[in-house]
């Protein structure tokens, strides 16, 4: 995600929303925080970053258990919903 800004810290946050609880969230977060909602279907990571040329960016990979359906990703920046993505694995 490219950003304009001079800080050179930015803290986002991201919500990534599964359609059921997958087999497992993966490893621990290693850079920030990780929380996983009592349903099991909501991860929250949060992270505080040094922006380079004004790029953050996360990466997710599907594995074997993750369910089947609609995936939402929701970015805040500084707090504020920056960008949702929203796709289907199939």
């Amino acid at each position: 995600m490219l950003l304009r800004t001079d800080k050179p810290k930015i803290k986002w946050r991201e919500e990534f929303t599964l359609p059921a609880k997958p087999d497992t969230w993966g490893n621990p977060e290693p850079l920030g925080t990780r929380s996983v909602s009592t349903d099991g279907r909501v991860s929250i990571t949060e992270r505080e970053v040094s922006p380079e040329r004004g790029i953050i960016f996360n990466s997710w990979a599907v594995a074997p258990g993750d369910p089947k359906g609609r995936y939402v990703i929701r970015v805040f920046i500084e707090g504020v919903l920056a960008s949702v993505f929203e796709f289907d694995v199939q």
